[in-house]
């Protein structure tokens, strides 16, 4: 089953292709440009995604104009950002995203507002926090991993979170 990648800037192909050909995807991927404001095909099974960091004003501001694009909301906030991403999978699929620690409580929030839970997160180390979102029920509390135990960070993605 081919897997789909969305990037709303075009110029960012390149780094696409690069990524794809120095990782071994389980499936091929193929990159479309997209824009979540314009709405995401519905029926996947998995959406991985790492929505804006910060909100304006806040966080570091890169002196480069992508990058400065993707850590900010600029043009969607995380709460959109979930919205289009719950919107994406089918039912009982997942919604797994990467977010600054300082928005795990903004991530809560939208999941609920939108009708899902948090059934998994992790932190990672003093900056990251993994959530993987669904429907059914939430999980009490956070597990953590150092930022090298993150690199297979892809494995929330796989697995389900654990009985409590």
């Amino acid at each position: 089953v081919p897997t789909l990648g969305l990037d709303v800037r075009p110029e960012w192909a390149p780094l696409w292709a690069h990524t794809l050909a120095h990782s071994r995807p389980a499936a091929p991927v193929c990159l479309e440009r997209a824009d979540v404001l314009d709405g995401v095909p519905g029926g996947w099974d998995l959406v991985v995604a790492n929505p804006p960091y910060f909100v304006p004003g806040e966080g570091p501001v890169s002196p480069d104009p992508w990058k400065r694009a993707a850590r900010t909301e600029t043009t969607v906030t995380l709460a959109g950002f979930v919205r289009a991403a719950l919107g994406a999978v089918r039912p009982g699929g997942r919604v797994c995203l990467v977010v600054d620690r300082r928005r795990e409580g903004d991530v809560f929030e939208a999941a609920a507002a939108f009708g899902a839970a948090v059934q998994r997160w992790v932190r990672v180390g003093r900056r990251r926090v993994l959530v993987a979102l669904g429907t059914g029920g939430g999980v009490d509390g956070p597990e953590s991993w150092s930022d090298t135990e993150a690199m297979v960070w892809v494995e929330l993605a796989r697995t389900r979170a654990p009985a409590r």
